[in-house]
């Protein structure tokens, strides 16, 4: 079993220093960890590609968050088949509190759960990203205690 790192910024110029903290954390190795430096909205990237070629049943892909994979929620959804049904490998996100790995219906839940957040996140308001972040909270909470019950 094998650790593999992807890291997406949206553009040339952002700084990707935050996953790769992350990354680090997470005791990856400085070789299994893809950077693309392109937009979300198709999975048409170098480094994914290359990254998803590699994977082995097994292996486990990590990622920041949710949206570093991809913006594209059908195709987060496809691509979350192909690695962990197709190719047999987990997937773990790190901003998804680490319960997002256990049973393939409850992936899929977190992956609906975790598109809500961004979409709605991504206002601008405080009340309403203060009121999403409780909710994003306690959702968790249900899906964590569900999982370990």
């Amino acid at each position: 079993m094998e650790y593999y790192g992807y890291i997406r910024v949206s553009s040339k110029d952002q700084n990707p220093e935050r996953q790769f903290i992350a990354m680090q954390e997470q005791k990856i190795k400085q070789k299994n960890i893809y950077l693309d430096k392109i937009s979300g909205k198709s999975f048409a990237r170098p480094q994914y590609l290359r990254l998803r070629r590699r994977l082995k049943k097994g292996d486990v892909l990590v990622i920041k968050s949710i949206d570093r994979l991809g913006r594209n929620y059908e195709e987060i959804l496809e691509q979350w088949r192909i690695i962990t049904k197709e190719i047999g490998a987990n997937i773990r996100v790190i901003d998804g509190r680490g319960i997002c790995e256990e049973v393939y219906v409850i992936k899929l839940f977190c992956i609906q759960i975790s598109m809500v957040y961004l979409l709605l996140s991504q206002k601008r308001y405080v009340r309403i990203n203060q009121s999403i972040n409780i909710l994003f909270s306690i959702l968790w909470y249900i899906a964590y205690h569900f999982l370990h019950s």
